[in-house]
């Protein structure tokens, strides 16, 4: 019998596992991916946040329409002046605390006819100032181009925040005074301090081109007393309302004016205190302050010598009446939103 020798098998490689190095995270192919991942999502983050922070109508804003801003005090007409101009009717209005927007794409106007082009220029402003709008009578006018029209509240809490807000997306401002109650007392007082603030922020808007032209409307002109037949054959009636306005703004920012050169700028922060907070939404965009205190540290619109005067002012006047409640009370407005 021959001796057997049992033959182990070969043992198989002893596999030793590698330690990773504590260090190897930070190493460049690894942490560059990570880097690079989060830079991406910074700056998708950053997108996010800047687009849904522009206005709506900064977003919205092309060349091929026009932007029209609506500003005045409280009750000075706005609101019913967008009505009539988008809709053609002028319903019963409430103070607004939110903004309106709307696509105006056609002008409402009356409907000509031979007896109406017949009537001589006294009938024809007698028929201007009728109480009441027949609807039939109207009929749409296609725009050469689209309007935006947006519709600011003019609570004194929401007015500087919402004008710095849309300021810069506006190609014209339609400033709003109310004709009845806005020339006298507090209603004047109301109006020369907005509209104070309006050339303010206008004058420190930075310069991204043409800045927007500026229409000071005179609002429920259809609410006054007709005039007498012998006060109208040598003045028209319209002119010597604006020759009002212009004289009684003009006092009432000259004394604004000689407050803010002695110190005491503005009584505004003093109102702002005595009133309720009021929520709304949206900022104000880059560039313009967002608080009345901040407007009156940053900018002057009557950075000028002497007396107060419209031709002082840096930005360009234009001045209008109008009356939602007439027939041909808003005529003036197209024809300036249409130059």
């Amino acid at each position: 019998m021959s001796d057997f020798t049992p033959v182990e098998p070969a043992s198989a490689p002893r596999l030793t596992p590698e330690a990773m190095s504590l260090s190897s995270p930070f190493t460049l192919p690894f942490f560059s991916k990570h880097l690079a991942f989060g830079a991406v999502f910074f700056v998708l983050f950053i997108a996010f946040r800047i687009y849904f922070a522009i206005p709506p109508k900064l977003k919205s804003r092309s060349k091929s329409s026009n932007t029209v801003l609506l500003v005045g005090p409280s009750a000075s007409g706005k609101t019913a002046l967008f009505a009539r101009l988008l809709y053609g009717a002028a319903p019963q209005t409430h103070t607004s605390i939110k903004e309106n927007e709307g696509l105006l794409k056609s002008r409402w106007a009356v409907e000509a006819s031979e007896a109406k082009e017949e009537q001589s220029e006294k009938e024809e402003l007698k028929d201007t100032e009728k109480d009441g709008i027949d609807a039939s009578e109207l009929v749409p006018i296609a725009l050469r181009r689209p309007i935006n029209i947006v519709d600011l509240p003019g609570h004194a809490r929401l007015r500087t925040r919402l004008l710095a807000q849309f300021l810069p997306a506006a190609d014209k401002i339609i400033f709003t005074v109310d004709a009845v109650a806005g020339l006298s007392g507090k209603g004047l007082r109301e109006s020369a301090e907005h509209l104070h603030l309006l050339l303010t922020l206008l004058s420190i808007l930075p310069p991204t081109g043409e800045p927007p032209k500026l229409l000071i409307l005179l609002t429920k002109s259809d609410l006054l007393p007709t005039p007498r037949s012998s006060t109208t054959t040598s003045t028209n009636p319209h002119s010597q309302l604006i020759e009002r306005a212009k004289t009684s703004l003009s006092r009432e920012l000259d004394r604004r004016r000689a407050s803010s050169t002695s110190g005491s700028t503005t009584n505004a922060a003093a109102t702002l205190e005595s009133l309720e907070p009021v929520v709304a939404g949206g900022g104000a965009a880059k560039g313009l302050p967002s608080e009345e205190s901040e407007v009156w540290k940053d900018g002057e619109a009557f950075a000028f010598e002497g007396a107060f005067g419209w031709d002082k002012v840096e930005h360009e006047v234009e001045w209008a009446v109008a009356g939602v409640r007439s027939e041909k009370g808003v005529e003036s407005v197209w024809d300036w939103l249409e130059l």
